[in-house]
């Protein structure tokens, strides 16, 4: 499957900084709509096949794979403490693993890397548990997305048919749906801007194929903790 996680990225990426200039100002706190910019840490849960073969094998374990997020928010004003939030992320990560038991002829590790590429286009609802005006406004929120992802090995690998190693590059792609939940503090800081602190759970996995057909499914539920700056027009 030809991979769109580039484009779905960008053209998620316009919507949302277009999405303010068309929102009228509405009930929510008084305000229109607010476009935010997040920056976290994703880290994937590995309670599944292929990770608990991954750890059982190879060195190191899910945990070495907490990398980057860069994401981007829209919240749409539907009440005085509820919201529409849409969001678009993207997350990358590569780690080099080795086998736990195995050595080459001359006694030295066998690696290879594995990388994968997730991104995100997510739609909830928010809750502020407070007036959107208050000095801290702590909220909740619950939804669903959409989640591209790949996944690729590359490196050394052994033939256990007689032992003999050899060089390869494994990869396989999808897509699936999934849902996440969200708990987070806002801080206004007058004006219009807005700093913010959340953790998020998303939840969803995806049958293996390609080059990893018959080795289970794919979990990439994870945790994010994220900070970033909003701006309410």
């Amino acid at each position: 499957m030809r991979s769109i996680r580039k484009p779905l990225l960008i053209a998620a990426l316009a919507a949302l900084v277009a999405l303010p200039a068309v929102a009228q100002r509405g009930p929510y706190g008084g305000d229109g709509g607010t476009l935010r910019l997040r920056f976290g840490e994703f880290t994937p849960a590995g309670d599944n096949d292929y990770w608990i073969d991954k750890r059982a094998d190879f060195t190191g374990d899910e945990d070495d794979f907490a990398d980057d997020l860069l994401a981007v928010d829209y919240l749409h004003p539907l009440g005085p403490r509820m919201g529409l939030l849409i969001s678009a992320s993207s997350w990358e990560a590569a780690v080099a693993q080795e086998y736990r038991d195995f050595v080459d002829p001359a006694g030295l590790g066998i690696f290879h890397t594995t990388s994968f590429e997730l991104t995100s286009l997510e739609a909830g609802l928010v809750w502020s548990l407070t007036d959107r005006n208050a000095t801290i406004v702590p909220y909740l929120g619950v939804g669903g997305g959409y989640y591209d992802w790949s996944l690729t090995e590359d490196g050394e690998f052994i033939d256990f048919a007689d032992l003999s190693i050899f060089d390869a590059r494994f990869t396989d792609s999808g897509d699936t749906f999934g849902w996440f939940w969200v708990a987070g503090v806002e801080v206004p800081l007058g004006g219009s801007w807005r700093l913010f602190a959340e953790g998020r759970w998303t939840e969803m996995d995806d049958g293996l194929r390609g080059d990893f057909e018959g080795l289970g499914n794919l979990e990439l539920s994870g945790r994010t903790i994220a900070f970033g700056a909003g701006w309410t027009i």
